[in-house]
């Protein structure tokens, strides 16, 4: 229902994404949403929309499992920022910015 209403509890907001990783970046997130979904039917991904090679904005049913994907890229890449925004109550929305550093 979600999905179809175009909702959405968490969303991620990549910025300055190296072209060499953008590729892995989105192996990266494939695998962990599938992994994730396995974990739990409810988490999944809405969508992955490319605004321009070096940015993109990917949205998720879950805001845990945007904070946990927020994690796993952060981890995965090393040059990497995030700062997370919750919405006010009784709004369960989380809007995290991750942005590679220029090396």
């Amino acid at each position: 229902m979600m999905i179809a209403n175009h909702q959405y509890e968490g969303r991620l907001m990549i910025y300055n994404i190296p072209v060499k990783h953008s590729e892995e970046l989105g192996s990266v997130i494939k695998k962990f949403c599938e992994y994730a979904f396995d974990m739990d039917p409810m988490d999944r991904l809405i969508a992955i929309v490319r605004k321009s090679p070096a940015e993109w904005i990917i949205t998720t049913t879950e805001n845990q499992m945007a904070n946990k994907l927020a994690h796993k890229i952060k981890k995965t890449f090393r040059n990497v920022a995030t700062r997370a925004k919750f919405g006010k109550d009784p709004n369960d929305t989380v809007e995290i910015a991750v942005e590679f550093s220029q090396v």
